[in-house]
């Protein structure tokens, strides 16, 4: 998976040369430079599905949030086209148990070739690890592990990248 993404300080430059103002709302915004309470809102299972959707959604694919799986229901699915199955699932756990975001991640993997991300807490890391190594060993070169923190940016990121293609009309 590609994501394409500009330094700030290029668009920065690109907007002052077109007369634009850098964008102030608090989605175009840094988690640094937020408020505790709007990164509170980023940082909860639902604030992250809904970034994975923009995400998706910015990339062109067909996206999902609670997508139905045998075991259950799949955080975030982005697909090709309506009628196929996920291309990319997310599991978000925030504070939960991550034996299960796992178990349905290798399913999607197992049953659609789908390529599999976990978005956690990097504090979470070395629980991840063991699972990995141990028990989910089979998808342990498939399975991505994704900071929940760096959601955000990337999201801020591919919105600055749209606004600038925009911009200069490589896209409408």
């Amino acid at each position: 998976m590609v994501f394409q993404c500009l330094p700030i300080e290029e668009v920065a430059a690109a907007r002052k040369k077109f007369g634009l103002q850098m964008p102030t709302s608090t989605q175009n915004l840094a988690l640094s430079e937020l408020t505790p309470s709007a990164v509170e809102k980023i940082l909860t299972h639902d604030g992250l599905k809904d970034c994975l959707a923009e995400i998706g959604r910015i990339q062109n694919y067909v996206v999902d949030q609670e997508y139905q799986i045998e075991s259950g229901y799949l955080d975030v699915v982005w697909r090709r086209v309506q009628r196929s199955v996920p291309t990319y699932a997310f599991e978000v756990q925030v504070g939960g148990d991550i034996y299960h975001a796992i178990a349905k991640l290798k399913h999607a993997h197992d049953v659609w070739n789908s390529h599999i991300f976990l978005v956690v807490n990097i504090s979470e890391k070395a629980k991840y690890e063991e699972l990995i190594a141990g028990t989910f060993h089979e998808v342990a070169d498939h399975l991505q592990f994704i900071d929940m923190q760096l959601i955000n940016e990337l999201l801020e990121k591919k919105r600055t990248y749209r606004e600038m293609e925009r911009m200069i009309g490589i896209i409408k």
